[in-house]
């Protein structure tokens, strides 16, 4: 089971599948296809930790199966660049609470309640957390995985660097400032980047 949090990763990776069917659940989107010669589904969440705790459904997966949690984040360290698949010891919440992955690396993430825009806003978050990327949701969607008996891998790619300013209108996707990122322009750039990553991790499971 692969878990995207909104239909921008959700069109970066439907290219990887073949027999493709849509569906709707309450207010959860799942895809069901091929990928890899085998049946795989992705669910689409929506975006931020009410919609991940409201929309993550766990309840009809077999126990066994493991889920690929995927998505774009930002960087808040200096060395979260572009492109880059974050590799993390840790993943927390802006209350402090932690979940330990990988005792192998050193990274920290955050997932806080309110995008993250601006370049003064992400350092703020980098020295009082020490956490080398950002997002909206990653804490519980690791936590209600765990919380419900699965394994999971996480497949994040830096979108944004600490250095870049994310549109005001993020929701609008292409309505931007000069001075600003243009998101559409980097998610095509990135779309490939995040598509490796996913087959390269469930190849490494098979």
């Amino acid at each position: 089971m692969i878990v995207v949090p909104s239909l921008v990763e959700a069109k970066c990776l439907l290219p990887l599948f073949k027999n493709i069917k849509k569906e709707k659940r309450e207010k959860t989107l799942l895809y069901t296809g091929t990928l890899l010669e085998k049946k795989v589904q992705m669910q689409v969440t929506g975006m931020g930790r009410e919609n991940t705790c409201k929309n993550l459904q766990l309840d009809f997966i077999e126990k066994n199966k493991k889920i690929y949690l995927v998505g774009f984040c930002g960087g808040l360290s200096p060395q979260s660049k572009k492109g880059n698949c974050i590799d993390l010891k840790n993943v927390q919440n802006a209350l402090g609470d932690k979940i330990s992955l990988n005792q192998e690396s050193e990274e920290t993430h955050i997932s806080v309640l309110e995008l993250v825009k601006s370049p003064t806003s992400k350092k703020e978050l980098f020295e009082k957390w020490g956490a080398s990327s950002v997002d909206l949701e990653l804490f519980d969607q690791v936590r209600l995985v765990k919380e419900a008996g699965f394994s999971c891998e996480i497949v994040k790619i830096v979108l944004d660097e600490a250095t870049e300013t994310l549109p005001e209108f993020i929701s609008e996707f292409s309505r931007r400032k000069a001075h600003e990122l243009d998101l559409r322009e980097r998610v095509e750039e990135l779309s490939s980047v995040l598509r490796d990553a996913l087959v390269s991790s469930m190849r490494s499971d098979l």
